[in-house]
């Protein structure tokens, strides 16, 4: 099977905070909310991997194959290929994040590591994939368009830690494990969430004759289409 993920930040403590993961009390902070004593900082950032590692294993096999799209870790010592050691996957295709310094350092040496060698791949900054026949782009950042955007691409992305409103006119959203209770996601609950929305073009791409059937669609026609599907679903919701 295939998943996707972003942001997993292995021991990285002050993510915690920033992202607001479930690892600190009210005792853990300082008076002001801004900062842990160096004890909590590290006690929470234990759990947070032992619990991130867990979720991991439980949702993925050594059967499957992940898509990350960056900020895997903030690692020392080496720690990075402790916790590459301690997930399960086939093959790891990874994007770069703005926090992946032990990846790339990972990535220099990777040859010095035969269980990792054949098995993490680093596909750069930007990378643009099939998988099952659905075309994907996948990027650390979100993006407005992109390769085919008009002609049923998704772009799947990491970063905001679901910061960002969700577009339902944009067959794009933010695979990190901050949206999705702590895991990676399969391509089949992608389906699903893509499923939902219903693309509307915000430039002049909108779907050419030859991907409609032979009819040009106007931002009207596409704002039309999305309304009947919207009633289609609340028909089928409340079953009138």
């Amino acid at each position: 099977m295939n998943f996707f993920t972003a942001d997993t930040h292995f021991g990285h403590a002050n993510i915690i905070r920033y992202s607001k993961r479930p690892f600190l009390t009210d005792g853990d902070l300082t008076s002001d909310g801004q900062g842990t004593s160096k004890y909590h900082s590290r006690t929470a950032a234990r759990k947070m991997d032992e619990k991130l590692i867990l979720n991991w294993n439980s949702t993925i096999t050594r059967d499957d194959d992940v898509y990350h799209c960056g900020d895997f870790a903030l690692a020392r010592g080496g720690n990075v290929l402790q916790y590459l050691r301690a997930i399960n996957f086939k093959n790891l295709y990874f994007i770069w994040g703005n926090h992946d310094l032990d990846m790339h350092a990972l990535k220099t040496n990777i040859r010095f590591y035969s269980d990792l060698l054949d098995r993490v791949h680093f596909l750069g900054d930007m990378a643009e994939i099939v998988v099952e026949g659905q075309r994907i782009v996948l990027c650390h950042y979100s993006m407005r368009v992109w390769n085919k955007s008009h002609a049923g691409s998704w772009h799947l992305y990491g970063h905001s830690h679901g910061s960002l409103p969700d577009d339902p006119h944009s067959l794009s959203f933010d695979v990190g494990v901050d949206c999705h209770d702590m895991k990676p996601i399969s391509l089949e609950k992608v389906k699903e969430i893509m499923a939902k929305k219903f693309y509307v073009p915000i430039d002049h791409h909108g779907a050419r004759p030859h991907e409609t059937g032979g009819v040009g669609l106007s931002k009207e026609d596409y704002a039309k289409n999305a309304r009947r599907q919207q009633y289609d679903q609340l028909k089928k919701e409340f079953g009138k």
